[in-house]
């Protein structure tokens, strides 16, 4: 049995999600943490890293369209995983390609 992760798609399909190079994963999260610091949530603001646990935010916090925001960011967020999910395995081209 292996340890896979599957995405669920719109249709209800099953993708299994491929690892990406670190630099790539570091990447993303950095652009999610600048995004997420972004919408200018005072609770966001104190947190030191974003990417280790989901912070609470208070409701009142949510307002002025925050809300709204929020959730694109998590959207694109959301289509960022799926797009590497169905892209092929880079770092295993890369070593097929160093052992030649």
């Amino acid at each position: 049995m292996s340890d896979s992760i599957f995405l669920v798609g719109d249709d209800g399909s099953l993708a299994e999600a491929r690892s990406t190079a670190y630099s790539v994963e570091a990447e993303l999260q950095k652009r999610l943490a600048a995004d997420l610091r972004a919408l200018g949530i005072p609770r966001l603001d104190g947190e030191q890293n974003l990417m280790n646990k989901r912070p609470n935010i208070p409701l009142d916090q949510l307002t002025n369209g925050r809300a709204e925001r929020l959730l694109a960011i998590v959207d694109s967020w959301l289509r960022d995983v799926r797009a590497h999910a169905a892209e092929p395995e880079a770092a295993s081209a890369a070593d097929d390609e160093g052992g030649r």
